[in-house]
């Protein structure tokens, strides 16, 4: 008998639109995030305490959590005013801003009964050069409230809330970056 294919999730939130004031002059480029070890992986991972990582086989996301972040912001800054134009990583157009980052942690966390997602997000936005510029820096750290339990559907759900939190902050940053850049 052959095995049961994994399930993939994928994220799933709906975005907060950000109405931003003054956006920035130039279009973006929305590139693919890298992830860190052992996050790198399209398997759901799940970190115990003292630290062991568990990489489930059943259980998986779309892709890996960079790609799937910088996807999710892709689309949420294209509904929004902080940049006139948002393409991804492969369109075949000049940008003068790239939207960078790293992710350092996308995990579900034991704790005795409870469980609770993480994520960690150091995100740049650049303008090109030369000289290239850092217009923006910061790194997010998030967490979900602790519930109890810890089914694949969960984490997902704990994970997509993350993302859109993520995605909202960021995108209300980039809009107060705008602004002081402005002035």
């Amino acid at each position: 008998t052959a095995l049961p294919s994994p399930v993939d999730y994928q994220l799933d939130y709906s975005a907060v639109a950000v109405a931003c004031a003054q956006g920035f002059s130039g279009g973006v480029r929305v590139l693919d995030f890298s992830t860190a070890a052992p996050f790198d992986r399209p398997e759901m991972v799940v970190v115990r305490p003292g630290g062991e990582v568990r990489f489930s086989g059943d259980f998986q996301w779309v892709e890996a959590p960079g790609r799937m972040l910088s996807e999710a912001l892709e689309r949420d800054l294209s509904a929004d005013t902080e940049f006139p134009l948002v393409f991804g990583p492969a369109a075949p157009v000049a940008v003068p801003l790239a939207l960078t980052g790293r992710v350092f942690r996308f995990a579900w966390e034991r704790q005795g009964k409870n469980s609770q997602g993480v994520l960690k997000v150091e995100v740049s936005l650049l303008e090109a050069g030369p000289p290239l510029r850092v217009l923006f820096h910061r790194v997010y750290e998030l967490r979900s409230p602790p519930r109890a339990g810890s089914g694949s559907s969960l984490f997902a759900a704990g994970m997509s809330a993350l993302a859109g939190r993520f995605s909202l902050e960021l995108r209300r940053d980039l809009c107060a970056a705008a602004s002081r850049e402005k002035k």
